[in-house]
Order: C-alpha cells, then sequence, then structure tokens
C-alpha cells in the first residue's frame, strides 16, 4: 500500500495575493500613498530578511 505524499504548503502564497490584492486596492482607492506602499514593502523585506538569518 502506498502513502500519497501531503500537500504542498500554500500559506506563503496565498498571504502573498491577499497583500498584492491589498496593494492594488490600496493603489486605485488613494494613489497618493503608492510611495508609501514602496517604503512599507522594503521594510517588509528588510525584515523577513533579517529573520530569515
Amino acid at each position: 500500500m502506498t502513502s500519497t505524499p501531503p500537500p504542498p504548503d500554500r500559506t506563503a502564497l496565498a498571504v502573498a495575493a491577499i497583500g498584492a490584492a491589498c496593494a492594488v486596492i490600496v493603489a486605485v482607492q488613494a494613489p497618493a500613498l503608492i510611495p508609501a506602499l514602496g517604503v512599507g514593502l522594503a521594510v517588509w523585506g528588510a525584515l523577513y530578511l533579517f529573520l530569515r538569518l
């Protein structure tokens, strides 16, 4: 009897998709906040890299 492998964890993909959708909604509703989204993305990336070390 063979066992099937567990399905891949798609949590990171789901979080990224939800985050991208929220960024698009903010960019459409308030275009003045686009630079703030860029800064927020840079901070998130730096924090992600810091916590991966």
